[in-house]
């Protein structure tokens, strides 16, 4: 794991950048005021990260090829956030990013701390779906948020999420996408490329917190993907053919969601409704709401500002529906 935004990787990497040539060992010690074994540690430690680094023997090293990944050296130097991010826990393999964030919240990490994994050998969604998470592909990571709001809003959260993402995503896209699936999901076309994952949690000694499990499917390609997911689910380089710099969508994300978040505490979901209803993928279309008893059918009609889904019934009544999985019925 690495936190705090000047970490010793960081320095290296700025000096190997900035070097003409190789970079001895000795003159990084000498200009960053640590030993020769330290450089030599923040250079594996580099390498771990995905950067290629050559040894030329008593010449020092050299910067050769720094990876497409959402690495805290990437990530940390592109960030333009007041807090989110800037304790930022990297990791390249874990079950889920859910329950490390869940440990280090209970002990008192600050909002806007991030846990992120290059590989999620147990992610999952809503309703304890599986969410598959190859290296080389995506964004998978966790946000801690610390609201100081009623518990009640917290079921709108999820959207706050959603809309920061699509507003991070669109530069890359066509005009009009992606789109905000109600009431975690974001779509590209009609094919998801992100799901969104807010648990309401009690920290141990009093208090609670929320954890935003975030899952993008950015440089993922359809040859990778198993069967049963070819026909439902899709990328940003899947649907436009060119290659994202994640560290750079990361610390993009990382901005909206802050900023996002900001509005939504101090005026909840009413002053972001119009920016959702012009990125709703839902709105006018008939569908069927799953629900624990039952399901529902009318034509989307919006988010109301409690987050809810807003139908419209054959009879012309409305309704509005509160969770569920909303699936568009085909003509």
């Amino acid at each position: 794991m690495s936190t705090s935004l000047d970490i010793p990787a960081l320095r290296v990497l700025r000096l190997l950048a900035a070097a003409e040539g190789p970079l001895s060992g000795e003159a990084a010690a000498r200009q960053l005021n640590i030993s020769r074994t330290a450089v030599w540690k923040q250079i594996n430690i580099l390498r771990g990260y995905g950067y290629t680094i050559t040894s030329h023997g008593r010449n020092g090293y050299r910067l050769v090829e720094v990876p497409n990944a959402a690495v805290p050296t990437e990530v940390l130097p592109r960030l333009r956030t007041r807090s989110f991010g800037h304790a930022y826990h990297y990791l390249a393999t874990t079950p889920s990013t859910n329950p490390v964030l869940s440990g280090l919240a209970d002990r008192g990490a600050p909002e806007g701390t991030v846990v992120i994994a290059e590989r999620q050998e147990a992610g999952r969604g809503r309703m304890s779906r599986g969410w598959f998470s190859p290296p080389d592909a995506g964004l998978y990571f966790s946000l801690l948020l610390r609201p100081t709001v009623d518990v009640a809003r917290v079921t709108s959260l999820p959207l706050v999420v959603g809309l920061a993402v699509a507003d991070a995503l669109a530069p890359y896209l066509p005009d009009g996408e992606p789109r905000v699936k109600w009431p975690n999901d974001i779509w590209i076309g009609s094919r998801k490329t992100c799901g969104i994952l807010c648990e309401l949690q009690t920290q141990r000694g009093g208090g609670q917190y929320v954890i935003a499990g975030i899952g993008i499917n950015v440089n993922l390609e359809v040859q990778i993907l198993p069967a049963e997911l070819r026909e439902i689910a899709t990328s940003v380089k899947m649907a436009t053919g060119r290659t994202v710099q994640r560290a750079e969508l990361m610390a993009a994300l990382l901005e909206h969601l802050e900023q996002g978040y900001d509005v939504w505490q101090r005026q909840g979901l009413a002053p972001i409704l119009e920016q959702l209803r012009e990125r709703d993928a839902l709105l006018g279309r008939t569908i069927t709401v799953e629900q624990t008893g039952g399901t529902v059918t009318g034509t989307a009609d919006g988010i109301n500002p409690d987050g809810s889904l807003r139908l419209r019934l054959k009879n012309g009544q409305a309704e509005s529906v509160y969770s569920g999985d909303a699936h568009i019925r085909r003509p």
